[in-house]
């Protein structure tokens, strides 16, 4: 489950408390292959200002794999016919985020000590900065699309997601972002 998880964040930017959150099957079922879409109904307002479903792209990555979790990793879970929840834990229930924490920092543990060199303090919520920084990279002119993408209102949100890699950076932020269509200012 770990690695579906991995993935799907690092192809979609989902928010760990979003990913967790998933439903596989039900009136709440958010993975769609037939349209090719991933929704989630968990984002940050969630619990503040109401729902906030978003629909995104599953890329034939994430499908790939999602589809591979579902079909021999999910079923040898308790519950996994009764409970919706895409993520569930050995004894059937939904993964919690302290869960997903723990279990991911044991992850990156186990990869260092078999030499994998990884950033310091590398953390679940890391990989949604490596999506919206590899984002921007293939598609540089579509800064207001990477917010719609990562749930933001404000794209000083999604600066700070921005990671920079050496020579390779745009020459500014106001560059990359360029104009946002009927707007002005920033």
């Amino acid at each position: 489950g770990l690695y579906t998880i991995v993935m799907l964040t690092t192809e979609t930017g989902m928010r760990s408390v979003e990913v967790i959150n998933l439903d596989a099957f039900g009136d709440n079922q958010d993975i769609f292959y037939d349209k090719g879409v991933i929704q989630t109904r968990y984002g940050k307002g969630y619990n503040s200002s109401g729902p906030q479903t978003r629909v995104m792209d599953l890329t034939d990555r994430a499908a790939v794999t999602l589809k591979q979790y579902e079909r021999w990793v999910r079923p040898q879970f308790l519950n996994h016919l009764i409970d919706p929840a895409l993520f569930l834990t050995l004894t059937g229930q939904r993964l919690s985020y302290s869960t997903l924490r723990d279990s991911f920092k044991r992850l990156v543990e186990a990869a260092r000590k078999h030499g994998v060199n990884l950033p310091p303090k590398l953390t679940i919520h890391d990989l949604r900065a490596s999506f919206a920084t590899n984002y921007l990279e293939a598609n540089p002119e579509q800064f207001w699309e990477l917010m719609e993408l990562l749930g933001h209102v404000s794209p000083s949100s999604t600066r700070l997601y921005i990671r920079s890699r050496g020579k390779n950076r745009w020459l500014s932020m106001k560059e990359a972002r360029g104009a946002r269509p009927g707007k002005t200012g920033f």
